[in-house]
């Protein structure tokens, strides 16, 4: 297999650094959203407490 030519080199950076830079920006924006997710999901839990703890209230 011959060595890459100076072209071929120039072309694989082309397309890999504004893929690598895509892939991580998407990585940056994605980790608040995460973040938030599982909070939300928190919050669910809880308020489903609350529900289930306002019913027994209710009962006694």
């Amino acid at each position: 297999m011959e060595p890459r030519s100076e072209i071929e080199y120039r072309l694989v950076l082309l397309v890999t650094e504004p893929l690598t830079a895509a892939v991580a920006f998407s990585v940056l924006a994605l980790a608040p959203a995460t973040s938030q997710a599982l909070q939300a999901e928190r919050l669910v839990s809880m308020v489903e407490v609350a529900y289930y703890a306002c019913k027994l209230t209710c009962r006694l």
